[in-house]
């Protein structure tokens, strides 16, 4: 495998989605506690600015996760 001008080995697309993924483990992580609280009636509504944040969030995994499947997807055909 060559190096990069830099002296770094090129990134393979397998590193390239750990870096993403890791990135995103850390935001999604934050949606845990609705996951879990909401289910329960003792539950309080979150802040309007926190709700929008968190479905932010939520959209963002979602949209990488359709990614990568119509990735997957388009390489089987």
């Amino acid at each position: 495998m060559s190096l990069s001008a830099q002296g770094r080995k090129p990134r393979t697309r397998n590193q390239q989605l750990r870096t993403v993924l890791r990135g995103l483990k850390d935001e999604v992580t934050m949606l845990t506690p609705y996951a879990v609280e909401t289910r329960y009636p003792e539950f309080e509504e979150p802040l309007l600015e926190d709700a929008r944040k968190v479905v932010d969030i939520a959209k963002k995994a979602r949209d990488f996760v359709l990614g990568k499947l119509s990735e997957e997807l388009k390489g089987e055909n």
